[in-house]
């Protein structure tokens, strides 16, 4: 999933923001990006009325980028310009969205700033002629955010800082609470000599019985294996020694022929 913001967010320590976003809205991201390019850094009551104006077609929207072949405006001082109502409808519903949710954090209308404002494209579905020659056409999506932030005086600083102070002691005594309850009920249970049972999941308890059937089945395995090869190796020594010993009686009759062969013929006297 993509970032909902491309901008890093301010602390809480030091802003009271507010933030908004719309996803997938079909106006063209050029526009949208060049019409957030206008309201940023810039106050809050600046920007929505310079959107609503915009909105209505009463002023023009300075283009620092996508602006090749556009037209000057005289109300801008002779730069580019155009009037893209579509898109700064779009900012101005965002805007307020980002204004509304930094409101109800306790900020005032009045001091809040456009602390981050963009645009870009998200996403391309394309499209095919119904009819005849089928060529091509893009149907772009773009999204926008905004965040708005007022700054905190020191006075307002210091209290969320002690705010957030008492947090965390509160936070670290029921903490400490917890485990001196818990240790003293551990106490408690084994002065009774009562054992503590720790409940294992129905999950945990069969695959150990899995387990232990495995084992028992190559346990039993193994006895028969060693039974058989014992079975083998009697069986070997009793047909032993009865061909061993037709072995010797053979190689005693074979050397016998070949000493009567070897021995040479008396002559004739």
């Amino acid at each position: 999933m993509a970032k909902a913001f491309s901008s890093p967010i301010p602390s809480s320590d030091e802003f009271i923001v507010g933030k908004a976003h719309y996803e997938e809205s079909t106006a063209s991201f050029k526009d949208l990006a060049e019409v957030c390019a206008n309201i940023r850094r810039k106050p809050v009551n600046y920007a929505l009325r310079l959107l609503e104006e915009a909105a209505e077609g009463k002023r023009p929207i300075l283009y620092r980028s996508h602006n090749k072949k556009l037209a000057h405006r005289k109300e801008l001082g002779g730069k580019k310009g155009r009037y893209p109502k579509k898109a700064a409808k779009v900012v101005l519903t965002v805007l307020k969205n980002a204004v509304s949710n930094a409101v109800m954090f306790g900020a005032n209308e009045e001091q809040l700033k456009v602390y981050h404002a963009s645009a870009n494209k998200k996403r391309i579905y394309y499209r095919l002629q119904p009819k005849g020659r089928r060529t091509r056409h893009d149907y772009e999506l773009s999204r926008v955010e905004i965040i708005v932030a007022q700054p905190l005086s020191e006075e307002e600083k210091e209290r969320v800082k002690k705010l957030k102070e008492e947090h965390k002691k509160r936070a670290m005594e029921i903490a400490a609470q917890k485990k001196a309850e818990m240790k003293e009920a551990m106490e408690a249970e084994k002065s009774k000599g009562a054992n503590i049972v720790v409940e294992k999941p129905e999950r945990a308890e069969k695959q150990e019985k899995a387990e232990k059937a495995k084992k028992a089945e190559k346990a039993e395995k193994t006895k028969k294996a060693e039974g058989t090869k014992d079975a083998e190796k009697a069986k070997e020594g009793a047909t032993k020694p009865e061909s061993e010993s037709k072995g010797l009686e053979k190689k005693a009759e074979k050397k016998a022929e070949k000493k009567q062969e070897e021995k040479p013929e008396k002559p004739n006297a």
